[in-house]
């Protein structure tokens, strides 16, 4: 049947790869008139930009907006007057990124990051070069992915095509049209190494019950190479079952696929269907999720949320996906949602962006960052609570030392930081830089060593009626440390806390992490194997937050070791081992 489909899609391919003027959407040219005012264009043929130069950015700091006292700082921000967007990526190496714009004057621009100054608002940068979308039928929601070297983007304009750019100048390899009208395209994604491509392709009209579908491509050809269907569920809503993330595995060889209902494991080069289950196994028909969910680089961890405020681990065991465990966000006046969650290259992190119903009736939200270590339990080693309206997105370095999230922000208080950069080995949940804006961060993306963030949004806030959208590229100092301790009433912890040890083994120093929901005296004590005390670390009153204290055992052997936390009514004891 497969086979069949395929075919079929491949045989009404109607025009011809490798010829741009056969190719629909055109190249803004340099000097061309703008389409609205305001609009910047640029060749991308551009031969003044070093596409070479990995040279760090100035390194002046950009107090109008960064929030902390380091070397981070904002590039350079882009406010768009008229359009929006939902769809973003950065290069590994962090030299380029790219930003698929929508709801009017549909398009993807390709930022080249070198040698940019920090900006103010009134300043946009001139993208690298920039690609026009052909103007949509069925709404938006514009998709774009980028290989690891930036060598290829694809594309996709929620309607019929499918594009394939070399990311490096610009130029225009192949597009693709749908050729069967009930069908339209919806999210897109590439490999890293660029040579594979999967689309997916949603029925326009979503109460009718037909399939829905994956296409892939290899790059070399805009002819598919494999065609999957995602057959209708008819147990559950038809209307929710169009495909709406896919996120693939960092060595290239599986693709996490889902719709509102159920997640799909695909094999990227052959299209075979290794593995589905429920978004939300509890109630199959409520609460499932609505974008791309978790995966780690080799497949084997997975990081399922829904919106019945479950966070669900599952792991590769040779044969199928195990269940590991669960954590779900506490209902309130109604169930709070997990809103995205990402997993860790290496699968020991997860990443969960909640959104929480303060009062629905009165449009009052809030949302979470919640950070966990896979083998350490269902217990968030940390949480940050102070993101108002939601958070809508969190990634990953592909190294695993920073964590970004995209968050709504507090309608009408711009101070509150609504693009957040953590710092996973921090063990702690003070950001090391932040951003606050009046509008609102939908996505978030970040290169592989954490020293560039990217997001994009809203410019005006998702509570609010306006237009308008806004992105932000940001130079993060990873050698920064989180300074202070959350202690105010928005962050207090939820309850008494203290964390496995990171790293765990370690030499010669390791970071204890506890969170106290309450001023307190705090003992924190080191035993060696036979139990005997050896050091104290912590012995004061504290306030009420979150701290990290580190040990050296530099002038002890390796071993096995005890650390003991004391507090008024909690004590806990975990163990830890030095290797030398």
């Amino acid at each position: 049947m497969k086979i069949i489909y395929l075919l079929i899609f491949s045989c009404l391919i109607t025009h011809s790869q490798l010829q741009d003027e056969n190719m629909v959407g055109y190249h803004f040219k340099n000097g061309q008139i703008s389409l609205y005012p305001g609009l910047k264009l640029i060749n991308f043929n551009d031969k003044n930009i070093d596409r070479n130069n990995k040279q760090a950015f100035s390194q002046k700091n950009n107090t109008q907006f960064g929030r902390y006292n380091n070397k981070s700082f904002v590039r350079y921000c882009v406010h768009e007057h008229y359009s929006t967007s939902l769809s973003n990526d950065i290069t590994g190496n962090g030299l380029y990124s790219l930003v698929a714009w929508e709801m009017n004057l549909d398009r993807v621009s390709c930022y080249n990051n070198i040698n940019f100054f920090p900006c103010n608002y009134s300043v946009n940068p001139l993208p690298f070069w920039e690609y026009k979308l052909p103007e949509q039928n069925m709404g938006n929601r514009n998709s774009v992915s980028s290989s690891s070297s930036g060598d290829y983007v694809v594309a996709s304009d929620f309607d019929f095509f499918i594009f394939l750019f070399n990311g490096l100048n610009g130029s225009l390899i192949w597009n693709y049209q749908i050729p069967y009208t009930f069908y339209q395209t919806s999210t897109v994604a590439i490999t890293n190494s660029g040579n594979f491509i999967i689309c997916a392709l949603n029925n326009r009209y979503p109460n009718i019950p037909e399939a829905k579908y994956l296409l892939g491509f290899n790059k070399d050809s805009n002819i598919p190479i494999w065609l999957t269907e995602i057959p209708i569920d008819s147990s559950v809503n038809i209307q929710y079952q169009g495909i709406s993330g896919i996120r693939i595995s960092g060595n290239d060889s599986l693709a996490i696929v889902s719709n509102y209902y159920k997640f799909f494991i695909i094999n990227v080069s052959t299209g075979e269907m290794i593995y589905w289950n429920w978004n939300n196994p509890y109630y199959h028909n409520n609460n499932g999720f609505g974008w791309s969910q978790g995966i780690s680089g080799d497949g084997s961890i997975l990081a399922i949320a829904n919106y019945y405020g479950y966070v669900r681990i599952y792991k590769w065991n040779g044969n199928t996906y195990e269940y590991l465990w669960e954590d779900q966000e506490p209902p309130g006046e109604r169930y709070n949602w997990i809103n995205c969650v990402d997993v860790s290259e290496d699968g020991s992190m997860v990443a969960a962006g909640t959104l929480n119903f303060i009062d629905y009736q009165n449009y009052i939200y809030c949302g979470k960052v919640k950070f966990y270590r896979v083998y350490s339990g269902n217990n968030p080693i940390w949480t940050h609570t102070d993101s108002c309206e939601g958070v809508n997105d969190v990634s990953f370095s592909k190294n695993g030392k920073i964590l970004c999230a995209a968050t709504g922000g507090k309608y009408g208080d711009p101070s509150l930081p609504n693009l957040l950069v953590f710092k996973t080995t921090a063990n702690i949940n003070i950001p090391i830089f932040a951003v606050s804006d009046s509008g609102s961060f939908l996505r978030c993306s970040i290169s592989d060593d954490g020293t560039t963030v990217i997001g994009s949004g809203d410019k005006v806030h998702v509570n609010h009626f306006g237009m308008g959208g806004m992105y932000y590229n940001l130079s993060i100092d990873t050698s920064a440390e989180p300074i202070g301790i959350i202690a105010n009433e928005k962050n207090v912890p939820e309850k008494f806390y203290l964390s496995q040890n990171y790293p765990n083994p370690f030499n010669p120093k390791t970071i204890i992490h506890y969170q106290l929901p309450i001023n307190n005296y705090v003992k924190l004590t080191i035993f060696d194997a036979l139990g005997r005390e050896i050091g104290t670390l912590v012995n004061e009153k504290q306030s009420a937050g979150s701290y990290n204290v580190e040990w050296d055992g530099t002038n002890y052997s390796s071993g096995l070791y005890f650390y003991k936390i004391e507090c008024d009514g909690f004590t806990d004891v975990k163990k830890m081992i030095l290797i030398k």
